[in-house]
């Protein structure tokens, strides 16, 4: 047995010599590919000065750019740091935790980063601190809802749980047993901790938004019908004040007219200036007939509300007399238009 297995274990030998010769050159080129040229690397270093200027602007986005930039080059804990403050500036304050932590590892397997150290040891203080949680509990009729936040979906060990999130909007869907789904949508600051429970009636709070904000209360409904009273007297001012500008202009047709004739007899060249007074007479009679009538149906709308405002349309209109009704009687003679007006409300 051993003489026939020292060949067998020659030959192995020679096998695995020969792969590693074979694989060797490949590897070679794989390290000497991951090395970065000199070229490379001093544009990495002129991307973090530029980095370091702009965070020292206030240019946090800008900054971020030029580190990552830097990264893809070449990552080291200081890099990993500055990234991380510019997340945490930016409001991203998850990804900034773990860059914190990252850099604060890096930082001390290296004897010369004890200052990325502490920067980093401090950064995590600070951002743990100001992270808001939610907690979002399973309530009655939603004991197996299935549920997500932001997309992404959460598993019994995260339900009634503090869950880390980044300030702002957050968006849970959950899902009933039955197939009816929902959604809130709830808003976090820098250090909140808010609790939701979910219900299969979806209650909604003051943080979130619901089926139930698109449905106008009843009192939108009377405000909106509140108003119709007080247009329909505005229209009928405003028909009063031109109905009183076209009865001085009739009369100031007239008198023009009258200045011109002699013991009631007018030249023919008058007809127009009598045609002129008629129109106005008329025009002034239909909008002294609208001003009465929207100051009256206004009015009617106002009284006719005992209950402080109009509930529905038909309702209003029940409520209301017979339609009014206008009559305009036009007449005169050649000296001007004359005009009656019969109403009834």
């Amino acid at each position: 047995m051993t003489l026939r297995s020292v060949p067998c274990r020659g030959l192995v030998g020679r096998f695995v010599l020969g792969a590693w010769l074979a694989m060797a050159p490949i590897a070679i080129a794989s390290v000497a590919e991951a090395q970065p040229s000199d070229e490379e690397i001093a544009k990495a270093r002129e991307q973090f000065r530029q980095g370091v200027g702009l965070e020292a602007a206030g240019d946090w986005a800008g900054a971020l750019a030029q580190f990552e930039s830097v990264a893809r080059v070449k990552m080291t804990s200081q890099v990993r740091f500055h990234i991380a403050r510019c997340q945490h500036n930016l409001g991203k304050l998850l990804e900034a935790l773990g860059g914190y932590r990252l850099a604060a590892h890096e930082a001390s397997l290296d004897p010369n980063a004890t200052e990325t150290l502490s920067e980093a040891r401090k950064g995590i203080e600070e951002v743990e601190a100001k992270i808001p949680k939610l907690v979002i509990e399973r309530g009655a009729g939603a004991e197996a809802a299935s549920v997500t936040l932001d997309n992404v979906a959460l598993g019994d060990s995260s339900i009634g749980k503090e869950v880390p999130v980044n300030p702002g909007s957050h968006t849970i869907n959950y899902k009933l047993s039955d197939g009816r789904s929902d959604k809130r949508v709830v808003h976090l600051k820098e250090g909140d901790t808010k609790k939701i429970m979910l219900t299969a009636s979806a209650e909604v709070d003051d943080t979130s938004t619901g089926p139930d904000d698109a449905t106008p209360d009843k009192g939108t409904k009377e405000g909106g019908t509140r108003i119709l009273p007080w247009v329909a007297i505005g229209v009928g001012g405003a028909s009063l004040l031109a109905s009183g500008t076209f009865y001085l202009m009739r009369k100031s047709t007239i008198n023009d007219h009258d200045a011109e004739c002699v013991d009631n007899v007018c030249p023919r060249s008058l007809e127009d200036t009598g045609d002129k007074g008629k129109t106005y007479g008329t025009l002034g009679n239909i909008t002294l007939g609208i001003g009465v009538l929207g100051l009256g149906v206004g009015t009617i709308m106002l009284l006719t509300d005992d209950s402080g405002a109009a509930t529905a349309g038909a309702e209003t209109a029940k409520q209301l007399p017979p339609e009014p009704r206008v009559t305009v009687m036009v007449g005169g003679n050649g000296q001007g238009a004359e005009a009656t007006l019969v109403g009834t409300f």
